[in-house]
């Protein structure tokens, strides 16, 4: 097996051992070194590069000859290379080219000539199938309009002709290829695949249909199962690895097997929400302009070490889920926000509900242009009295609330929109949030925050409990009306990120008690010498709180980034030079409150950090130590579970001589297992004693620790 990686390095696994392969992933100045596809005649591997032809020798895994094959040696992108019985085809950016295989050198560009009969432009794809050469003229390629018609070709030795078994037509092909026994012709279009016999019978045809709930026009490569006749598995970007099995010209295929890691389909999420160890996921991100990207997976939970996706209650169309909100008492009950539909809501990962303008007496406001009937959910939260607040796009009422005890209320914020006495642009809520305080605040970029205080009558917005906040000097001073994200820390503050750093309301429940003196603070920080502001040329995409009140801070360029309580000290700084990070683009990041785990969303997957902060507890409760025993040569972190944050923490051995004190960061507590000195301590048992600051609390448990 020929393992290659983006970055043309090479990976050979024969006989169970894997063999590095470097030379071409350290040649330089040849161009593109791009790998698009590997060709196999005998033990040699033909690989077509950005640049031409490489030959691989599988047997002494030497790079044996190189064809630069353009005009006057010049580099050309080759997509495929085929062979038939006496010549070489080569399918690139300008044309067809062909050699004859007894050429005493191939590796001139002399020896091939570009292919006459056929329309001059770029093939992407070439076989050798069924006696005949087969290639595809890529219109898309060659006027990179999606509408585009290409077309198949194919040459019988003598004559060039149009492949006569296609059928329907398509836009654009992705990628032709033969099976191994050269049973099947494949042909990888923008809708999905088709596969072909010999005699242009079709064997197996998906064409997903574009707004279906199983779409598949992203199936990126498709090989027969040789052990079961009729079954081919599929390689989707979307939908991961599938086996299909389904009687020709049949669409839709129902009978298929997901196989593969547990995993996601969306490289990118918009957000991420975790609740008793319950993690979902909404799949559109559609940025900060809130724009519609007809995005049409489910929500996605993760339970279990497994991710599944909710089923859909019909087969409705439902786009760009971009907002979650859980019901705070019931994990398995939550609902999700659509960009387009309106509010969805699920239990037990199965849809079971949709609102809008049309159920509920327009309490969820449909988008205020004439004759609309689209309903803009951007943003969910829950209140403590598990009210569902629901923010708008495009609406001046531009918050509805689904009444824990039943029935809608609408909130008009148009007087608290208004500039200058007129009605104000039509906001486009990203985020809404609740505080300790039950403000209710709600984003808009490019405009900037609203908030509205609730006292539990849902009276309408009024200058006395609603205020809308900008970058102007007493109604919210903030540095920009770009607004990206907002929480609430552990201390009742509220951090914003905008386009231009961090900025923090300390006294949010004084914006509707004093008449100045609430505006939004820079966090001023020393660095190198100087007193600089937090963050301040980044654009702040996220903030997430742990259990130590750190503040986890993730950003559109510059990776992810986590600060202590007050802003001052760096802990972490990730980004893909430095950890696995897929990307410096964080769409959002949460942190599990039980485990400390940090969720980080990025524009090109989630992965997941394991921090040794967890949420703090208010009594200590099921307090021990892990790993326990401590085995020999074990040099990482032994965690105490079950702490009071800021809990003070002794260790004494067994004569009670004290050997280390810390005190707990959220829910647990460090000790590396060496005194203060540095020194590791002897092999026994060590006492760890446990109290609140006040004395109040206290526990003790004990660690076995061996040498």
């Amino acid at each position: 097996m020929i393992i290659i990686y983006k970055n043309s390095n090479i990976d050979v696994l024969k006989n169970g051992a894997i063999t590095n392969v470097s030379d071409l992933y350290r040649k330089q100045n040849i161009g593109d070194k791009t790998v698009n596809s590997i060709t196999f005649k005998g033990p040699l591997a033909y690989l077509a590069c950005g640049f031409g032809i490489v030959v691989f020798d599988t047997e002494t895994f030497e790079f044996k000859e190189t064809y630069i094959i353009g005009p006057g040696a010049t580099n050309l992108f080759v997509y495929q290379v085929a062979f038939s019985g006496t010549s070489i085809f080569a399918a690139t950016k300008s044309g067809l080219f062909q050699a004859p295989l007894n050429s005493p050198n191939l590796s001139s560009y002399a020896s091939w000539n570009k292919v006459t009969g056929i329309p001059n432009g770029p093939y992407n794809g070439v076989v050798y199938f069924g006696g005949n050469i087969i290639t595809n003229f890529s219109k898309y390629i060659q006027t990179n309009n999606p509408s585009a018609q290409d077309t198949i070709f194919q040459f019988d030795g003598t004559n060039w002709s149009k492949y006569p078994y296609i059928g329907l037509p398509f836009p654009f092909v992705n990628k032709i290829s033969v099976s191994d026994d050269n049973s099947s012709f494949m042909i990888l279009d923008n809708w999905g695949f088709r596969a072909f016999s010999t005699s242009g019978t079709v064997l197996i045809q998906y064409w997903g249909n574009l707004y279906s709930a199983n779409s598949w026009q992203y199936v990126s490569d498709a090989i027969p199962d040789p052990t079961e006749n009729g079954a081919y598995w599929l390689a989707d970007k979307v939908y991961g690895l599938y086996k299909v099995k389904g009687t020709p010209l049949v669409d839709p295929i129902f009978n298929y097997q997901i196989n593969g890691p547990s995993s996601i389909s969306d490289i990118s999420s918009a957000q991420l929400l975790i609740q008793n160890d319950k993690v979902i996921m909404a799949p559109a991100f559609l940025d900060v302009g809130m724009f519609n990207n007809y995005n049409q997976d489910n929500i996605y939970s993760f339970t279990d070490n497994t991710w599944k996706q909710a089923i859909k209650q019909d087969t409705a169309l439902l786009f760009d889920i971009n907002c979650i909100a859980f019901d705070r008492n019931d994990e398995t009950h939550y609902y999700g926000g659509s960009w387009f539909n309106g509010l969805i809501e699920y239990k037990n990962d199965k849809e079971i509900a949709r609102y809008d303008y049309s159920n509920t007496n327009n309490l969820i406001h449909s988008t205020d242009y004439p004759g609309s009937t689209v309903t803009r959910v951007g943003g969910l939260a829950t209140d403590k009295d598990n009210n569902l607040w629901i923010g708008l796009g495009e609406a001046q009422r531009l918050l509805s609330v689904k009444k824990a005890g039943g029935g809608w209320e609408s909130l008009d914020f148009t007087n608290i929109n208004a500039v200058n006495g007129s009605p104000g642009p039509y906001p486009r809520i990203r985020q809404v949030m609740i505080d300790s305080s039950k403000q209710v605040w709600a984003l808009s970029y490019g405009i900037g925050l609203y908030v509205y205080k609730f006292d539990g009558t849902f009276a309408q917005p009024n200058a006395s409990n609603a205020k809308k906040l900008q970058n102007i000097v007493g109604q919210g001073g903030l540095p920009s009306n770009e607004v990206i994200c907002m929480t609430e820390d552990k201390s009742g503050d509220i951090w914003v990120g905008t386009d231009k750093g961090i900025y923090v309301f300390y006294n949010p429940e004084s914006i509707f008690t004093q008449p100045s003196g609430w505006d939004a603070q820079p966090v001023y920080i020393q660095q190198d010498g100087k007193t600089q502001l937090l963050l301040q040329t980044e654009e702040v995409s996220t903030i997430a709180i742990d259990g130590a009140n750190n503040k986890w801070c993730g950003t559109r360029k510059g990776g992810l980034y986590c600060f202590s309580a007050d802003g001052q000290n760096q802990l972490y700084h990730f980004t893909t030079d430095n950890s696995p990070i897929f990307s410096n683009e964080i769409s959002d990041v949460k942190v599990n409150p039980k485990n400390g785990e940090v969720f980080i969303s990025t524009d090109k997957g989630t992965l997941s950090f394991q921090n040794i902060v967890t949420e703090g507890t208010e009594n200590f409760s099921d307090v021990y130590a892990y790993p326990n025993p401590v085995k020999p040569n074990y040099e990482g972190p032994i965690l105490i579970h079950g702490m009071i944050n800021g809990a003070i923490v002794k260790i004494l051995d067994v004569a009670g001589n004290f050997v280390f004190e810390t005190t707990s960061k959220g829910g647990q507590a460090v000790w590396n297992g060496k005194t203060f000195s540095g020194q590791r301590v002897a092999s026994g048992v060590y006492i760890v004693v446990c109290a609140t600051s006040d004395g109040e609390q206290k526990i003790m448990t004990k660690i076995l620790l061996l040498n």
